[in-house]
């Protein structure tokens, strides 16, 4: 059995393309109480099982047994893959990837939203006390004027 930084190691990000990760959809299934991603990938060719549903092959990684893909060539141990596993593997595994990078992106938007609301309110609170205190001072210079009458 390859070792992930091996399977790792022969995947070409750059070959896997757009559609062929719009076919790989991550799902959760609950293994000792706790919530285990897995991707299900749509199969190539578009073929429909028996009761007409797309046929889809699930990909798995856990650190005793590795990769594992529920296609032909998983069920082999990926004997027959070049790269050490099947391309479902290396589609769910792009996915992933560009799933962390998105979720790096947004993180990275809230902190410099963050940074701009703080600055922001900084500078909202310094012009509120900057005006309360000309309200004073306007309200104090007034008040030290002869009324009319």
């Amino acid at each position: 059995m390859a070792t992930a930084t091996q399977i790792l190691a022969n995947i070409d990000f750059t070959q896997v393309t757009p559609e062929q990760i719009g076919k790989c959809h991550k799902a959760f299934e609950l293994v000792d109480g706790k919530a285990v991603p897995f991707y299900l990938i749509e199969n190539e060719a578009g073929t429909l099982d028996q009761d007409g549903e797309i046929i889809e092959y699930k990909v798995t990684y856990d650190t005793k047994h590795g990769f594992r893909c529920t296609c032909k060539a998983g069920q082999h141990g990926f004997a027959n893959c070049k790269n050490s596993a099947c391309k479902h593997v290396g589609w769910a595994v792009a996915a992933s990837r560009e799933e962390s990078e998105a979720l790096a992106e947004l993180a990275l938007e809230d902190a410099q939203q963050d940074v701009k609301t703080s600055v922001l309110t900084k500078t909202e609170k310094a012009f509120y006390r900057g005006e309360e205190k000309r309200q004073q001072a306007t309200a104090s210079f007034f008040a030290g004027l002869p009324s009319r009458q």
